[in-house]
């Protein structure tokens, strides 16, 4: 990155670091290392919401870097003739502009006359629009100046794209589908002023005729309905006078639009805010800002109290009435009963086995066995089932009074 800082320092270009975070992190000295060798500022914040003011303040502390407070001579160019023909511009000096460069296609009709040749007025085209830009402070020293006025005038004239007089002011308003052409005239000119009429050329090559009626002292007013997509363009005729107005179109896309009563979007806006909960926010800045979050809790020490009363209650009244005992004698007894089930199921399931079963049979081939010592006395068979039921019985009522 350090090549590559050198390479903007070296095409004039300055490098500002905004972190987000503070001073203590541990990327803060690589943050501060890329704005030394930029030539720019470090910013810290911990609000993102302060990233754009950051970015706004540094854009206006290097853009004022190139703000020109010493006088120098200003000469005019051959564009003023075609910004202001009917004028006679001459050469002046003046203080406090901005030191800009000239861009590609642009005409220079001021500019200053040193070796800087910076353009102090510019103009050009802008696709269907027109552009100005003049370097100076309207509100420094050029303000005094006697050409002030006349240069500021021109440049505004022109970018209208108007040729209407200083006593004349046209203006276009859109009521939906209609554009409403409105003509201020001046005490000295509505005494002389003819009939007027208005005339617009349709995208389509058809041309619109529509009278211009008085609606004041000092204002003629006329409309015409746009039917089709496209730039309309038109004259107000006074006479042999003709005066220009501005291009025309229609507001929006020809299945949008709709003849409404004014008034009628505010309305359908208002209904949409109430339906939907919202409301009339005049601050946009307003509706980006976050709410810092809010904790709320719910006291439960009255429950927790009740439940106390309860059990302290309950502990009472088992110590004193014993409600308690008979469900601890009858779990005790259920008990019982199950291990004695359990045990008879066991016995039944495993057999017992008797001597015949186990002696082999003798077969007819077999020679007969020789003498053999006489076999020890067999063991005494287990216990039947009645005996052991017995006992089983005996044990069971001896732990029943042991635990009595």
């Amino acid at each position: 990155y350090i090549n590559l800082l050198e390479k903007y320092r070296g095409a004039g270009l300055t490098v500002s670091v905004v972190g987000l975070g503070t001073e203590r992190d541990r990327d803060a000295e690589f943050l501060r290392d890329v704005a030394a060798r930029g030539g720019g500022s470090v910013y810290f914040t911990e609000d993102a919401a302060q990233l754009v003011q950051f970015f706004t303040a540094d854009t206006l502390t290097y853009t004022r870097s190139s703000f020109v407070e010493e006088p120098a001579p200003v000469a005019v160019r051959a564009g003023a003739y075609a910004l202001a023909p009917e004028q006679r511009w001459r050469d002046f000096s003046s203080s406090h502009y901005n030191l800009l460069f000239a861009r590609p296609g642009a005409e220079l009709a001021l500019q200053t006359a040193d070796e800087d040749a910076a353009p102090v007025l510019a103009f050009w085209q802008r696709q269907l629009g027109r552009v100005v830009a003049l370097a100076l402070d309207t509100s420094g020293p050029f303000a005094e100046h006697p050409q002030f006025g006349d240069v500021l005038l021109s440049s505004c004239r022109w970018a209208a794209g108007s040729q209407v007089e200083d006593s004349f002011a046209i203006s276009v308003r859109y009521e939906g589908d209609r554009a409403r052409i409105e003509m201020e005239v001046s005490d000295e000119e509505r005494e002389s002023l003819p009939q007027a009429s208005l005339t617009v050329f349709a995208p389509g090559g058809g041309t619109l005729l529509r009278p211009m009626r008085w609606e004041g002292p000092n204002r003629l007013a006329g409309e015409v309905k746009l039917e089709e997509p496209g730039l309309y363009r038109g004259v107000v005729r006074a006479g042999d006078r003709v005066f220009r107005i501005g291009p025309m179109s229609m507001p929006v896309s020809p299945e949008f639009l709709t003849s409404r009563e004014p008034g009628a979007g505010r309305r359908t806006l208002a209904e949409l805010a109430a339906v939907s909960g919202g409301r009339e926010a005049l601050d946009v800045g307003q509706l980006f800002q976050r709410p810092a979050a809010a904790r709320s809790s719910t006291p439960i020490v009255q429950q927790l109290l009740i439940v106390f009363l309860l059990l302290f209650l309950l502990e009472i009244a088992e110590a004193r009435f014993g409600m308690l005992a008979p469900m601890r004698g009858a779990l005790r007894r259920g008990a019982a009963w199950s291990e004695r089930t359990a045990r008879r199921l066991a016995r039944r399931r495993t057999p017992v086995p008797s001597a015949a079963t186990l002696a082999p049979a003798p077969t007819a081939s077999s020679a007969p066995p020789a003498a053999e010592p006489a076999a020890p006395p067999a063991p005494a068979p287990p216990p039947t089932a009645p005996e052991l039921d017995y006992l089983s019985k005996s044990k069971d009522r001896a732990r029943r009074r042991f635990r009595e």
